[in-house]
This record gives structure tokens, sequence and C-alpha cells, in this order.
């Protein structure tokens, strides 16, 4: 564990997270080991590291900020970076001469009707910032923004389309950008700039999210490019404007992603795997083809996202990686305090876990990076024999989010995505029924456009049994409605704004747990509405912010234990059920996401979150020329 400090501090995060792999290889039986070690990778954010290779690369990390999304660019003198500012949705950009950020746009918002953008490029001569701009329209707009007159305008916009700019050529006079629709899957296009002109330079079947840069003079653009026999990995493609007709620059069975075209040079950087760990690659380019054979530049550079180069040939790239944890904690029942020196890690990065009825299993929901890269994850449901240590994967095609189990434990209630229906016309996701022994999945009703926006639309749904699991409840928009799953009839319980994502049934099954989240207040509200009939009751409120993941009743049904989460701090608060004073039972610097107590009340199953988010730059990436190589 000390090896992890140590490697963290004097040589990155690729090698403390290497120092992590091998204590988990080594130690992964001994809990307690790998939980210390876990919370070790979990606090440290060295303000600047440096790692160098023997070929003179060197790699620096500048920045590091969990609330920041990559998604920008590094302006040609490399003094700024734009940047999505998740906190808000606005528009940011960072001054790395001073390490201050500002934000270029005030009316980012998550609350209807909600505004905020996702990615941004900066133009050559640094004055300029294009980015996408989600609108009323649920599509998203191309702007720009002056850096020193920050009103921003539309360049290109249409109700029916999402464009996203990705970076400019570098004369200033076109902006590359990807454009959607519902009648043209995906496209590339340029932009003209200032005009708004348009210029369709490729056309897919499938919507992807391709990386794609000009070469220098803008005689061609090189992306990337799924490959369906090689199980969605990328190859990389080169087109000239004015012809779709594409060449494979580099074309492997393995992932090949794009990092850029390096500014005075004839030569494509990318990320492969085809090693079997995430190198650095530079291949050369003549005329539109290859002119060598790809060379390896770099080892062990990881899943990186690119934010260009700087006129110096500096690369700029971010690193932005997230793990749910999850542990099982005796809880003692007399004061209700969390044993956490006792608690048993799981090694995985597992959410949403859940006692079954009887207690002798847990379903719980795995996330994996997919071959895309971050932000692209498969989040199969499995399920756990506690007694024989026996997991088995009950979804392939489904992702899964908040699984409940029936009250006989032969059936589990989930929201849900189905991959093979992702390009179906209005298909938003849906609630399902999972059956425990042969992983068969059920329909039970689909989930309207409304559902779409910033949170992924089916992961923000919760829904729960009812009766003899013979109907559901479930949140959808400001209501609370019951279903009986049998006729379909449905009953509207509650219609409440600004309902948050917690709903749980009273072992008595005659009240419903739930949250009221108000955003312009700044606090949440843990809320009980009678089945039976009378008003709802408000139980407490939030102490630190109107963020509350998960609530769930105690037992006997007597307390509530419920999160309160903040960007930087989450508490568990333990309450009785008619009111009064809270109690703080658990704390942690990760956001809680889950809370499941076992059936006998002696353990409770804790699911956390924590996500990394880093910019680092790698000078020198010509070195590799010395001695004539």
């Amino acid at each position: 564990i000390l090896h992890i400090g140590l490697c963290y501090q004097k040589l990155g995060n690729n090698e403390a997270r290497n120092a992590y792999q091998r204590i988990i290889n080594e130690y992964g039986e001994q809990r307690e080991v790998v939980a210390m070690a876990r919370n070790m990778m979990s606090q440290m954010q060295p303000s600047a590291t440096v790692k160098e290779s023997s070929k003179g690369i060197i790699l620096k990390q500048v920045w590091n900020d969990p609330n920041v999304e990559g998604g920008g660019t590094v302006s040609p003198d490399g003094r700024f970076i734009s940047y999505w500012d998740l906190e808000t949705g606005n528009l940011g950009y960072r001054d790395n001469s001073t390490g201050k950020t500002k934000l270029l746009t005030n009316e980012g918002t998550y609350v209807e009707p909600m505004q905020f953008t996702i990615n941004s490029a900066i133009s050559p001569d640094g004055k300029h910032v294009a980015y996408s701009w989600y609108n009323p329209h649920k599509t998203y707009d191309l702007r720009i923004i002056d850096l020193d007159d920050p009103e921003p305008y539309i360049l290109y916009g249409n109700k029916d389309e999402e464009v996203y700019p990705v970076s400019w050529s570098s004369d200033g006079e076109f902006i590359l950008a990807r454009r959607y629709s519902d009648s043209v899957s995906g496209e590339i296009i340029e932009v003209a700039y200032p005009t708004g002109e348009i210029r369709v330079l490729k056309t897919f079947e499938d919507g992807y999210w391709m990386r794609m840069v000009y070469s220098p003079e803008r005689r061609f653009v090189v992306y990337d490019v799924p490959v369906e026999a090689d199980q969605g990995n990328f190859d990389i493609a080169i087109i000239a404007p004015g012809n779709e007709e594409e060449l494979l620059l580099v074309e492997h069975p393995a992932n090949d992603r794009l990092l850029g075209w390096i500014p005075n040079t004839n030569e494509v950087l990318f990320i492969s795997d085809r090693l079997g760990t995430w190198d650095c690659w530079i291949i050369s380019i003549v005329d539109g083809t290859p002119d060598t054979k790809a060379q390896r530049l770099f080892s062990g550079i990881g899943q990186i996202g690119p934010l260009g180069f700087t006129a110096d040939g500096t690369f700029y790239y971010s690193i932005s990686s997230r793990t749910h944890t999850t542990s099982i904690f005796p809880l003692d029942q007399t004061t209700f305090r969390l044993e956490s020196s006792l608690a048993k890690p799981f090694l995985e990065s597992i959410f949403d876990i859940e006692y079954s009825p009887d207690g002798n299993s847990l379903a719980y929901v795995k996330e994996f990076i997919e071959p895309a890269g971050p932000g692209w994850y498969d989040r199969p449901l499995y399920m756990l024999n506690i007694k024989t240590g026996e997991e088995r994967r009950l979804t392939r095609e489904l992702e899964v989010k908040s699984p409940h189990w029936s009250n006989d434990g032969t059936r589990i209630l989930c929201t849900g995505f189905g991959r093979l229906a992702e390009e179906e016309t209005d298909y938003w996701g849906g609630l399902y029924e999972i059956n425990v022994e042969t992983g068969k999945v059920i329909e039970i009703l689909l989930f309207p456009e409304m559902t779409k926006g910033v949170n992924y639309g089916w992961v923000d749904f919760r829904a729960e049994w009812w009766g003899d699991d013979m109907g559901i409840f479930y949140i959808m928009g400001p209501r609370i409605i019951k279903r009986d799953l049998q006729t379909g009839e449905e009953i509207i319980l509650l219609e409440q704004e600004n309902l948050g994502q917690v709903l749980h049934l009273s072992p008595d099954a005659n009240e419903l747990l739930y949250c009221i989240e108000s955003h312009t207040e700044g606090k949440g509200s843990i809320m009980r509405l009678p089945l039976l009939g009378g008003e709802p009751v408000e139980i407490a409120a939030t102490q630190m912010s109107e963020s509350i993941d998960e609530a769930v009743w105690s037992i006997d049904g007597n307390y509530i234990l419920f999160s309160d989460n903040t960007n930087d701090k989450s508490v568990i608060w333990y309450v009785e059920k008619e009111g009064g004073s809270l109690q703080n039972i658990w704390q942690s610097d990760d956001q809680v996401s889950g809370i499941s107590l076992h059936p006998d009340g002696k353990n409770v199953a804790i699911s956390s979150f924590f996500q990394i988010a880093e910019v680092w730059r790698m000078e020198n990436i010509l070195s590799y020329r010395i001695n004539g190589k």
C-alpha cells in the first residue's frame, strides 16, 4: 500500500494503478488490505506528476478536478483549455499559466428547461471557442463565444439536428463537426466561419461518436470508425474534403482510436490495445496514404481522450475514470453505527446491490468500460449466491439500473436499456422483469421521449413491487404511479414537482418512502406516502444539499436510513420514522449511490462512487527520431 503512494508521487497515475492491480492480484483474498489500497487510490491527488520514457518523452499532469469533463481542446499556444463544468453545465476555460478557471457562459442549468454544453474547440488564434449547447428543442446548436467579449451567438442550429464541434482548420475558416438527425444517423460536416455555411464530408449509417481532425492545410480529414466484424473495435480512416471515398490508414483487429495529427508533420498519433495494453502509436501519411508501418511510441498510456496539440507539438489529453465501490458493513443493532473496520469490500466496479428476501443472495450491477473507451459502459445484472460464492450474469443485451427482488425471490424488477433496441425509433428504455432462474427478460413498459436528457433518462427511473408481486409502483416525471401488471390499469398516487429517485415500500406495505429535491432551495426532503389514505408526511430534511440518492426502511419499519450527498462528501443519516434528530452513522469522501439492509438487520451493503478527471500533457513526442529512427 505504501508502494501505491510512492508510485503516485514519483511516477504518476499509471504506475500507481499498476501497483494497485498487483495488490489485488496478490492480496485479493485479504479484503481489508484491498479496501485500504482502494481508499488510498481514491484520495491521491498530486498537483503535478511527471513520467519520462527512455525515448525522452515526458508526461506531466497539469490539472485534476472531479467536476470537469474532458470534451474540450487546448489553445495552440498552450495557455487555455476549454471544458464542460459538470456542476453547472456551463462552458469554462482554464488558464494554464495561473491555474485559474473561468465560466464563459452563465445560463447553464439541469433543471427544465435545461441548457448546458458538452464539448468545445478553441480557434487557432485562441480568441474564440466553438461549442455545442443543449436547447429547448432537446437538440444541440453550434455556438461561438469570444474570450474577450463573451456574448455567445448561434453559428449553426436546426431544431431537428444535433451538432458538436470537434476542431478548427489551421486557418480558422472552418470548423469540423459531428451532426446527427432523425433522417441521417451520423455525418462529418464542416461549418464555414463566420458564415455558418455547411458542407457534408462523410455520411454514416450508424450514429457513433467518432473522433476526427483536420490535417495541416485542411487537405484531409482523419477519423476513427467502428468495425462490426471486430466487435465494434475502431479502425482509423482518411478522406479528402469533397470526396467521400475513404481509405483505411490503420486496419487491425484490435481497437485503434485517433488522438490527432501532429503539427508541422505528416504523422498521426493514435492509441491501440493490440499488444495487450493501451499504448501510443504513430503512423506517417504521404498524399493521404500510409507511408510506413505504425510504430509504438509509448506503452501503458491508458484509454485517454484527446484535447489537441499546441503549435510546438505538445499533446494534451484527458484521463477520466470512475469506480463504484461496494462493501458489506456489520451494523450495530444498539447504536446503529456501521463497523467500518470490519467491512468486506467487493473488488470490482459494482453498484445498486440488493439482498434477496431470504438474505441468501445478492443482485447487483457491474460496470465495464466498453472498447469505445471512457464514457461508454456496459452495465449487466449479476446475481451472487452468498453461501456458495457462485456468481451468474443474468443479462446480456440489457443495461440495468436499480434492481429490486420480488417478495418470493424469483424475479427482479429494474429499469433498463436494451442494446439491441437502441437504434429503434422512439426507444428510450423501460421497466423490465428478469427471471432469476432463466434470465428471461419481460418488458413491462417503455419510457416516453420525455425521459431523454442529460441524465440518460432510463437511469433516473425507480420502480418497486407491490401486493403479491402482481403490481408495481414507479416514478414517471412528477408522478408516482401504481400499475397492475395483469390488467395494465394505472392509478396516479401522487403528483409532485421535484420528485427525486427514491422509492421504497415499507415492511408492512402500508407506506411508500420517496423524496423531493429542490434545486432552487438547495435542500431535499425524505417523505412517506400513506397508501391507505392520508397526506404525505415529511420525515426529515437534508443537512448538506438537495441530493438524495438512496433511502431505505429499517427491517422493523420504525427508522429510515438515507444518503445526503455533496460534491466532496456523503453522509448516511439515521432518523425515526416519525421524524426527530438525525444521527450520522457513516460518511465518506465518495458519493453514496446505494443502501441495502440484510433481512436480519445485522449487515448493510453500501455502494459509493468516485470519479477522477485529469488533464495531462505529452512533451517531446518526436524525440523517437533521434539517431535516425
